[in-house]
């Protein structure tokens, strides 16, 4: 798990800080879908800013961090200074330095620059990163807060909780998410399936199991069938 979750956290990485600089303004969305243009880096910082990310592109992160270490933030806005701390988190995630990932993501929170939506998403980041350490309660925590200011967590957000509950000892918890997952999701991945599956056998529950493992097979049977052309 601990190879899939650095795997995550790379490719998250990298997209954080890709929502930066195109020049020297940036955008993002609102919960509502529309654009919403921040605020205008001034030239110096944006020169600054720029380098760091071409240094993370090149995965040059000490340098990254030299380069975001010397902006001025006192000319920065809540929302400037949000993104520079989301520069950071994209140097620690694929270092694995959850400690200081943690710290800037917090930063990032408090900062009151953040949408509620480009917040609620740090906290779920937040999240995988106790996970990734496999510490259990504070996953479940965080998570539990992110599903309380989130209007409708989605099937993967459901599954991560019910793996946290699981491994923490709480199989009954993880039942109830591990289903969620499943009721609300188009098309639940095996992993989801298997979960909920393993989950059921524990509890006895023979009838429960049936449908379960016949979308495993309709999950398998396209790979089956393709395999013997």
């Amino acid at each position: 798990m601990h190879k899939v979750f650095s795997k995550l956290h790379l490719i998250v990485g990298t997209l954080v800080i890709g929502l930066l600089l195109s020049g020297v303004s940036s955008c993002s969305l609102t919960q509502e879908g529309k654009e919403e243009k921040a605020e205008t880096f001034d030239p110096v910082t944006a020169k600054k800013l720029n380098a760091a990310y071409e240094a993370i592109f090149m995965e040059e992160y000490d340098k990254a961090r030299g380069v975001l270490d010397s902006v001025d933030r006192a000319k920065l806005s809540p929302s400037q200074i949000a993104q520079v701390e989301q520069m950071y988190i994209g140097c620690d995630l694929p270092q694995a330095k959850y400690d200081s990932a943690r710290t800037h993501m917090k930063n990032a929170m408090e900062s009151g620059g953040l949408s509620e939506v480009a917040t609620a998403n740090l906290k779920y980041q937040l999240a995988t990163t106790y996970l990734a350490q496999e510490r259990w309660k504070e996953a479940i925590v965080t998570l539990n807060d992110f599903f309380a200011t989130t209007q409708k967590p989605n099937a993967a957000a459901h599954y991560t909780l019910a793996i946290a509950y699981y491994k923490s000892g709480d199989k009954a918890k993880a039942l109830e998410f591990a289903q969620k997952a499943i009721d609300i999701s188009e098309q639940p991945k095996a992993s989801w399936l298997e979960l909920l599956l393993a989950l059921r056998l524990e509890r006895h529950e023979p009838e429960q199991t049936i449908p379960i493992l016949r979308q495993l097979i309709a999950l398998d049977t396209p790979k089956k069938t393709g395999a013997s052309r």
